[in-house]
This record gives C-alpha cells, structure tokens and sequence, in this order.
C-alpha cells in the first residue's frame, strides 16, 4: 500500500464515522460503537479522530447535535424544543439546553435564529447544517521526525502505577520507588530498560483520574510484592520516533506519529499502549529526554 491510498484509507474511515454519527444522532454514540465502525482499534480511536478533525469524537457529536436543532428550529417551527432535543440525541431538554448554551452562548428559547442564518448565509436545507469531513492528511515530512519499524519481543515489566499522574512530582517519585526496589533485589542490570506507558486519553479521561505505569523490564519469573506489579507485554510491531529533547519536543514526536506518519504508513493501531522507552534513565531529571516513542501497530 503505496503513502497515498495509506492516507485515503484513513480518510474513508473517519468519513464512515462522520456519516454514520450523523444518521445516527439521535442514539447513544459510544467510542466502542464508533471504534467498530471505523474498524480501528477502541484503544486508540479517539486520538485518530482528533488528529485528524481536530476535536473530540464527543465535541464533534456535541456540535452535529445542536446544528441539527438549529436545521428543525429554523423549519420546523411549531415543533417544540422538547421534541427536538430527543430527536437530536439530547436525553433531557435541560441537558439540550446546557449543551446549547455552552456552543452558542445563550438558550435556545434565547436564540436569534434569523440572525444566526443571516450571518452564516447559509440557503440550502441540508439535514444538518455543516459536515466537517476530514480532508487529506499532511503530504511528506516536514517535521524532521523520522520513524522506523521495529518489532519488539514479550517483554516481562515491573510497574507501579501512578495515578493523578499529571500532578507534578508524582511520576519521578513512583520511578525512583521502583529503582530501590529493584535495585535491593539486584533487577538493576546493564539490560534492564526503563519503559512508561499509560491507557488514559487525557482528552477523554479527566486528569485527575489519569493513570502512568512506570516500568522496568525484569526476568521472567519475578514475583510481585507490595505495589510493584509484575506483567507481561506481548510482542508487537511498533513506528519507534527516536526524541531527543524537553518536553514540548516529546509532545510533538506524539504529534506526528498519529497524526502525520501514522495515515500515511500502511499501518493502523495494535490494541497495546503506546510506550515510551527511557535511552536516558528517568532518574537523571525530566529537563531533558531521551526517548523512544513507539506505537503498536498492525497492517491497514
């Protein structure tokens, strides 16, 4: 499959969902639903819907839902508000109107529809007011980020995981916790690799509920005690982007690897975390970073 019907393909995807939300709206849109109907992997489903449209999967909902009211409250003017909102998916009216008020500023009883149409010079009487499809994914490298594949074996990690994983100081302190650990059982060895991976969004899952596992790759056979976990991670091919840098670096070696290289590689998601494999021990500060991001991947 050659960059171009690699990309195409995810396109098509994304357009199936879109599609399918929008003669859908007014049934429960779960990401499990909508996963299945992209055929990707649940786990990673909503990052590819937001790299590619630039919104959540739930905002998107959330804005098709209200356009289509404003379409029936423009014409159909004798239905109520209440009739509406079910038709749009919105369970109560007062969730309607929450969800109204916090895209368009005001109520809709409130809501100046004659305005609104005048402003947006929208004639066409389309089912709902705009489709956002998603457009081609960006063509080539301009990043300098350059990713290769690499398939990488079980590995058998020791891991503590840290949850309220965004609150400063939490992670370093779980790595240091699992280094005396290991290193009073002698798990400190020249190939043991230092690896973090997490299975929260944090576009989907609220940080303070967000969890990070820091991780160290041990024998097979090491026995679990006390907070340290011990599991397997299965083999898988994965897009491994080498990072050098600070954090904002980091981010953007995420960045690219879904939303740039991903659609245009041939590959879709594995349903494993990403990972991030410490070059540079996490125990030498978070200035900087050595790492190497890997996606888990499968063909398209």
């Amino acid at each position: 499959m050659t960059p171009d019907q690699s990309a195409a393909e995810y396109e098509r995807r994304i357009n199936r969902v879109i599609d399918y939300i929008a003669d859908h709206l007014d049934e429960t849109l779960t990401l499990a639903r909508l996963a299945r109907v992209a055929c990707f992997s649940e786990f990673h489903f909503h990052r590819l819907f937001r790299m590619q449209l630039g919104e959540t999967v739930n905002e998107f909902i959330a804005r098709m839902r209200v356009e289509k009211a404003l379409f029936l409250m423009r014409h159909s003017p004798r239905r109520t508000l209440t009739d509406i909102a079910l038709e749009c998916g919105f369970n109560t009216a007062a969730n309607f109107t929450r969800v109204f008020r916090k895209r368009m500023g005001v109520t809709p009883r409130a809501f100046d529809l004659d305005r609104y149409w005048q402003d947006r010079k929208i004639g066409k009487d389309d089912a709902i007011a705009s489709l956002y499809y998603c457009q081609r994914t960006p063509q080539g490298d301009v990043s300098g980020f350059r990713v290769q594949t690499r398939r990488l074996p079980d590995l058998e990690v020791a891991y503590i995981r840290v949850f309220r994983s965004y609150e400063e100081g939490r992670v370093p302190a779980a790595f240091r916790a699992l280094a005396d650990w290991a290193g009073r059982r002698r798990l400190l060895t020249p190939d043991a690799r230092w690896i973090g991976m997490s299975k929260d969004d944090p576009e989907i899952v609220p940080l303070a509920k967000c969890s990070y596992d820091v991780c160290l790759t041990v024998p097979k056979g090491t026995p679990a005690e006390g907070r340290v976990e011990v599991r397997r991670v299965p083999s898988s091919l994965y897009g491994v982007l080498e990072v050098r840098g600070d954090l904002d670096l980091a981010d953007r070696g995420w960045h690219h690897l879904f939303k740039t290289w991903l659609p245009r590689s041939g590959f879709q998601p594995a349903a494993l975390p990403a990972m991030e494999v410490f070059r540079r021990s996490p125990l030498a500060g978070w200035e900087e970073f050595d790492v190497e991001e890997c996606l888990p991947v499968k063909t398209l």
